[in-house]
């Protein structure tokens, strides 16, 4: 379990992340497995794929009675990222800006630097999948889709949502050139170096 307390700072007339700040406590359950990394690699994450100018993040570990929270449950990025997409996700109701098209605007770019202060030596290419992903028919036909399924289906909800995340880059020991990708056929490749 992480409490997760975080403010994201945006101009409302562009979209544009201008601070984040994020104070996450980790129940680190009665066994110090991994709970101290954990809560580095949720702070690490917490701005997934965004670039942020300005960011003040604080984590924690307690012990307690509670589960040991080591490696087995998701390391701390799962908890640190999912909240930082439902935030993105509240920054474009209210603003009433596509999900997606803010999501792209705030992504990291290569060669910029992250919460760390890192820059990844690999190519970024958040933007360019968010441009697919805005192509991609479960999402440009979603609101027709929801229609159609709700009107056929009166007791049920159609939802559909969109996430993008970038794992904890800038922890000292981080994967040299890796990736894995899949085309339109489904084939997938895995390249590392």
């Amino acid at each position: 379990a992480v409490t997760i307390d975080s403010q994201l700072g945006v101009d409302p007339t562009t979209g544009a992340f201008t601070s984040f700040a994020c104070d996450l406590s980790l129940d680190g359950g009665g066994t110090a497995n991994y709970s101290a990394s954990v809560a580095d690699v949720a702070a690490i994450s917490s701005a997934s794929i965004y670039y942020m100018p300005k960011s003040d993040i604080g984590t924690v570990a307690t012990r307690s009675r509670g589960v040991t929270a080591g490696s087995m449950r998701g390391y701390g990025a799962l908890q640190s990222i999912t909240a930082m997409e439902c935030l993105v996700d509240d920054v474009a109701a209210h603003l009433k800006k596509d999900p997606i098209e803010l999501r792209r605007k705030n992504a990291m770019r290569t060669g910029y630097r992250n919460l760390t202060g890192a820059v990844p030596a690999v190519t970024i290419r958040s933007a360019e999948l968010l441009d697919r992903l805005a192509r991609a028919p479960l999402w440009s036909d979603r609101d027709k889709d929801r229609r159609a399924f709700e009107a056929a289906h009166p007791s049920r909800k159609y939802g559909v949502g969109v996430a993008c995340a970038m794992f904890k880059y800038g922890a000292g020991h981080d994967g040299a050139l890796a990736a894995v990708s899949f085309d339109a056929d489904g084939r997938i490749e895995v390249a590392a170096s």
